[in-house]
């Protein structure tokens, strides 16, 4: 499969996903954050920019949290571009990623520019995911890289027997 189809359907998943995830995110949070003792399905605030109408709400949620979801999962193909370092696309997909998460979270009214503990409490777990990301590929990788090294040797041992 070539990187433009498995983008989309990388991406088309991820939608899906980040639908499920969007909702859950608000309503575990909302649910912490109001003390009404009622599951939300979006953020209050966001109801209220919405003039009361939680259905609205809910559909843009819905929509925004999915463009998040196929963002991060669309454009993993990055980590298929054989050009690029490890490092390179590890690093362009944290900038696009954690730039769309923010919008995201401020758009849908998760918390706020203000709430500076969360905005350097989530770049944190951004950045740790990331580190595990990179360490994870980095050692998949050289496992990979020594076992082709394995087999060429082989390779060449056999071919200099005949």
């Amino acid at each position: 499969m070539d990187i433009k189809n498995r983008a989309i359907t990388l991406g088309s998943i991820g939608f899906g996903l980040g639908v499920i995830i969007g909702t859950i995110i608000t309503c575990v949070s909302a649910t912490y954050s109001y003390a009404d003792g009622v599951t939300h399905i979006c953020a209050v605030e966001l109801v209220e920019a919405c003039g009361g109408n939680e259905l609205a709400a809910f559909v843009i949620q819905a929509i925004v949290s999915g463009l998040m979801g196929l963002e991060g999962m669309g454009l993993s193909v990055v980590y298929r571009i054989e050009e690029w370092s490890l490092l390179k696309a590890t690093v362009v997909h944290f900038a696009v990623t954690v730039t769309c998460f923010y919008a995201t979270a401020f758009s849908l009214r998760w918390w706020t520019v203000k709430d500076v503990g969360m905005n350097l409490f989530m770049l944190g777990i951004f950045l740790a995911e990331y580190v595990l990301i990179w360490v994870i590929n980095y050692l998949v990788s050289k496992a990979r890289i020594a076992r082709i090294n394995k087999d060429l040797k082989k390779l060449k041992e056999s071919a200099s027997i005949v």
